[in-house]
C-alpha cells in the first residue's frame, strides 16, 4: 500500500529545492500553497481538517477536499485568550489545544487552551 505525503508550500520552493521521496511506498505532492507565517500544524484524522497558527496568534483552518477546500481564520486571539500561541494539537475526540504563555514581569506562565467546534464556532 502506497503511502501519501502531502506537503504545504510554506514558502515558494525553487524548481531544484522540490521534495522527493526516497522510499518506494511514499508518495510526495503538493497539497496547497499557504500565506506566509504558519508555525504550527496540526491534522484531525477524524475530519481531514488542518489546523494551523500563525505570526497574528490565530488558528486557521484548511478543510478538504484538497488542494481546493477552504482555507479561514477560525479563531483570533480575542476568541481563545492567548497573547502568544506556541503549540497546537489536535485530540482523538477532535478538540483542539493551544499551548501559550502568559507573561508578567516576573513570571512566565505555560497555559493550555481547549477548544471545541461546533460548526463554524468555538467554546474555549
Amino acid at each position: 500500500m502506497k503511502r501519501l505525503l502531502c506537503l504545504l508550500a510554506l514558502l515558494p520552493l525553487a524548481t531544484s529545492a522540490q521534495p522527493v521521496s526516497h522510499s518506494p511506498d511514499v508518495e510526495v505532492r503538493l497539497a496547497r500553497s499557504l500565506p506566509s507565517g504558519p508555525i504550527r500544524l496540526a491534522h484531525d484524522p477524524a475530519t481531514g481538517t488542518l489546523y494551523m497558527t500563525n505570526f497574528a496568534n490565530e488558528l486557521v483552518t484548511l478543510e478538504p477536499p484538497y488542494p481546493t477546500g477552504e482555507l479561514t481564520v477560525a479563531t483570533r486571539p480575542s476568541d481563545h485568550g492567548l497573547s502568544t500561541v506556541r503549540g497546537l494539537a489536535v485530540g482523538p475526540d477532535g478538540a483542539v489545544y493551544l499551548v501559550g504563555n502568559e507573561q508578567t514581569e516576573l513570571t512566565n506562565t505555560g497555559v493550555v487552551r481547549r477548544g471545541t467546534r461546533v460548526r463554524r464556532s468555538w467554546t474555549w
